[in-house]
């Protein structure tokens, strides 16, 4: 059933309206639509599993991706009961995202688009991001202000891009305020799955 409960979050027009690009990486509804349809109740040939396993999620977290097993890792199974759990499922599932996507992305660039897409979710329930339960660092929570209005003065479906000196200091947040470090996350998509334009 979580399953199924996550699908319909990500298909939720909350998720949906999250619309923005950085360091080549694009975040959209579209690409949550598509790792949706990658989670089911039944078996599945491209399926996104779910697996209730604190013992795999990080001591701060409430969730966690997979790229290598295709998995989504949360702490405990009422997940979807709070602002902070889904929001930290929108943050891992923009992982899935990319990882559908096939991406080779630096950490770094990575990481920051997944907490843009975390702050831009609270911001569209109605949620004060600056609440330290939502453990956002007040440089990323400005970042996610700005990108979250120029979205919403933009004209209905146009993309937002996160470029020079905000890409750097998201980059520069990763490392220094979340202890996130060089490298690449390698993508090979869900179960041989592929995003579809």
């Amino acid at each position: 059933m979580l399953d199924l409960d996550i699908q319909q979050l990500l298909r939720s027009a909350d998720v949906s309206q999250i619309n923005f690009q950085m360091a080549g990486l694009t975040v959209n509804g579209q690409g949550y639509r598509q790792v949706s349809d990658c989670l089911s109740d039944r078996p599945m040939r491209h399926r996104l599993r779910v697996t209730v396993n604190p013992a795999i999620v990080g001591h701060q977290a409430l969730a966690s991706y997979d790229p290598e097993d295709d998995k989504l890792n949360v702490r405990s199974s009422d997940i979807l009961g709070t602002p902070q759990g889904r929001a930290q499922v929108v943050h891992e599932c923009t992982h899935a995202q990319c990882d559908l996507r096939r991406r080779s992305s630096a950490i770094l660039d990575e990481e920051g688009a997944a907490f843009v897409a975390e702050g831009w979710y609270l911001l569209a329930i109605g949620e004060d991001i600056s609440d330290p339960v939502f453990n956002l660092s007040t440089n990323v929570q400005q970042i996610v202000r700005d990108v979250y209005r120029r979205a919403q003065q933009a004209s209905a479906g146009q993309q937002v891009r996160i470029i020079g000196q905000q890409r750097n200091n998201l980059r520069g947040f990763m490392r220094r305020g979340y202890g996130y470090g060089s490298g690449h996350y390698r993508s090979d998509g869900i179960r041989g799955q592929r995003f579809r334009p």
